[in-house]
């Protein structure tokens, strides 16, 4: 994933790795979601497979967060189909 000044980070990890963490954001007054804002969903089984990367920030500023990483991953989404689209795979053959 190129760089931003938001850091992203799209962790489908094993549920103990994630779950300290999260109680620690938590009980210092954070909030710790997925990309889309929902919360982390630790009774899947082993991993958090259902989960779209982990995003953890201040209370006050989260929704910012979580608004800034959609944007981003949309105007990748963007490039990524514009590359596919003027890729010289497609060209034809002369």
């Amino acid at each position: 994933m190129k760089t931003h000044p938001i850091f992203l980070s799209c962790v489908y990890g094993i549920v103990q790795d994630h779950a300290s963490g999260s109680l620690l954001v938590e009980e210092a007054g954070g909030i710790v979601t997925d990309y889309r804002g929902r919360p982390l969903d630790f009774g899947r089984g082993r991993t958090l497979g259902t989960n779209y990367g982990v995003v953890a920030a201040r209370k006050e500023v989260h929704a910012q967060v979580i608004e800034a990483v959609q944007a981003v991953l949309a105007e990748e989404a963007t490039h990524e189909r514009e590359a596919v689209r003027f890729s010289p795979s497609f060209l034809p053959d002369f």
